[in-house]
């Protein structure tokens, strides 16, 4: 997507200047407020982007910290907190190891700060 064509709303003017007795050249931007106003509304998405992608690392985290059982016949609710640069998380599991010891059943869901749902599931086994 292209937020302004060639030649459109954006002007660039050179300048020479002394700079502790340095030439050097200096540019000046104008634009209008119609692309101001368009890159103002990509910084804005990128920012709610940003908030999305740390509330689901949040989530990761509080699901990684989900226990789970050490002998075989045990089960284990759990319910974990994460957080990562100002967004968290809340998850919770169920995990059971079969009678045998040889399989291994784990799920997890996750709610986060930007109200998204997570979740994950696994079987696994083991020798």
């Amino acid at each position: 997507m292209c937020l302004v064509k060639a030649g459109q709303g954006i002007s660039v003017k050179q300048t020479k200047k002394l700079k502790d007795g340095q030439p050097f050249n200096e540019y000046t931007i104008s634009m209008d407020s119609g692309t101001l106003n368009r890159i103002t509304a990509v910084e804005n998405n990128l920012k709610i982007v940003d908030d999305h992608a740390r509330a689901g690392i949040a989530g990761a985290h509080a699901a990684g910290n989900l226990a789970q059982p050490m002998r075989a016949g045990a089960s284990v609710f759990g319910v974990a907190v994460g957080g990562y640069r100002q967004q968290g998380a809340l998850a919770v599991g169920l995990s059971t190891v079969s009678d045998n010891g040889k399989w291994i059943l784990k799920g997890s869901m996750s709610l986060d700060t930007q109200r998204h749902v997570g979740g994950g599931a696994s079987i696994n086994y083991q020798w």
